[in-house]
């Protein structure tokens, strides 16, 4: 991923929360979810 920070909003737009992708790649394989990157044409 190209980006150091991905923000996000928990549930209400009032706060944001920075992870780094692979703490958020991590966190989801914790959750035993199964992920893919995909690479966006322009994005």
């Amino acid at each position: 991923m190209r980006h150091a920070r991905i923000w996000v909003h928990p549930l209400v737009n009032t706060a944001s929360t920075g992870l780094a992708p692979q703490d958020l790649l991590g966190f989801l394989a914790g959750l035993g979810h199964e992920t893919r990157l995909l690479e966006l044409d322009g994005a």
